[in-house]
């Protein structure tokens, strides 16, 4: 019993510090998007899932500020990348945000 008590406290521990990362990163990126809430959670979730997110939008919505910004509150590595694909291959770009661990690059979104 005293056992099942200590796991269960730790991974309350646990899922206290994540939710405190999180909101260290929501107002970091508060700092530069306005706004745009869903967008914002959306991303966070699927990045602390470690999972991936296609944003898509008419320009000006601050797709890339937002994924760039996530990159900075996180000290992650970011670069843009031109996407040679389809009819209109120089108007697609993707956004990463990544890390390098060990030799091994791995992105964030």
């Amino acid at each position: 019993m005293a056992e099942q008590r200590e796991m269960l406290e730790t991974g309350l521990d646990e899922i206290e510090k994540i939710r405190q990362g999180k909101e260290r990163v929501l107002r970091e990126i508060r700092k530069v998007i306005i706004g745009q809430e869903r967008i914002v959670n959306d991303v966070l979730m699927a990045f602390f899932a470690g999972g991936h997110c296609l944003i898509t939008g008419v320009p000006g919505l601050a797709k890339t500020l937002l994924i760039s910004s996530l990159g900075r509150a996180m000290d992650l590595k970011f670069r843009r990348v031109p996407v040679h694909a389809g009819p209109h291959a120089g108007r697609h770009h993707r956004s990463e945000a990544g890390w390098e661990e060990d030799g091994t690059t791995h992105n964030a979104a």
